[in-house]
């Protein structure tokens, strides 16, 4: 991963950029009072301010997922019923390895639909808002047993973005890359797009990223999710476990998706058009 999605490491603890997060779930004045909250919750010593952003210090990792669990709370209370549909959808594809039906929907959604706040972003303000989308979706289907959810989990060689398991394992790998807004889709923003994902998945490899998953897992989908500014790009594998050896069974390629981008991105999708969820 080129960021670490909380921010850069210091010896006293985990920097948290308050910039990023109000990118993140678009609702810019109503975080204004998280430092106060934060000092209180956390006994954060003093703040940290670098150019224009506002950054905090969150001192170990329990109070850092403690601070991820409660930021995603509040995500999940935004959530509209609609949103909740589309993201339900999207979330049943991606655990059941339709990976050409989730891209198209997916990417279509984050095209139209994603806070435009995030696109100036660093890459963990894109990987913050993938976890919590699909975990919001999870966590409001009603089924049991849940869905285990982890993020920045540490696996082989280093750390896996996204991971989530139940009887089956999902593993997503997020890289993002500079935009000029006022630039569309061109096939500069192609290239970097299937190299980032070709990367991601690259990286779960060499890093061993499956290794995150219980004993019990022997089916591991693995995605790379590549973005430029709020273009998306998908690639995907599903990998079986054989005699205690990963085999790859199945593949969303790069090129395949490229199809997809030119479709939704140079041909367009209909302003306001609403992408459903599946039945």
């Amino acid at each position: 991963m080129a960021e670490s999605p909380q921010g850069p490491k210091h010896d006293k603890g985990t920097i948290v950029d308050l910039d990023v997060l109000r990118r993140i779930f678009d609702i810019g004045i109503n975080l204004v009072p998280l430092p106060v909250i934060l000092f209180m919750l956390i006994g954060v010593q003093s703040d940290i301010s670098v150019g224009a952003s506002t950054l905090v210090r969150i001192p170990n990792a329990e109070i850092n997922s403690e601070f991820r669990g409660w930021i995603h709370e509040d995500f999940r209370h935004r959530m509209t019923p609609e949103l909740f549909e589309t993201s339900i959808g999207q979330f049943n594809l991606l655990v059941n390895g339709q990976f050409a039906e989730f891209a198209e929907s997916f990417g279509s959604f984050f095209f139209k639909d994603a806070p435009a706040r995030i696109f100036g972003g660093h890459e963990s303000a894109y990987q913050e808002y993938v976890y919590a989308y699909f975990s919001s979706a999870a966590h409001a289907l009603k089924i049991r047993p849940k869905w285990t959810f982890k993020m920045e989990v540490g696996a082989g060689l280093g750390r896996a973005d996204i991971v989530f398991y139940k009887e089956e394992g999902v593993v997503v790998e997020v890289k993002r890359f500079s935009h000029d807004k006022k630039e569309g889709y061109r096939d500069q923003e192609r290239i970097q797009l299937s190299g980032g994902t070709k990367e991601a998945l690259s990286q779960c490899d060499t890093r061993h990223y499956r290794l995150t998953m219980p004993e019990h897992v022997n089916t591991v989908y693995e995605y790379g999710l590549a973005f430029v500014g709020p273009y998306c790009a998908v690639e995907a594998r599903v990998l079986k476990k054989v005699n205690g050896t990963w085999v790859t069974n199945l593949v969303y390629t790069a090129e395949e998706d490229e199809k997809r981008r030119q479709r939704t991105y140079c041909t367009g999708v209909s302003v306001g058009q609403r992408i459903t969820a599946p039945p």
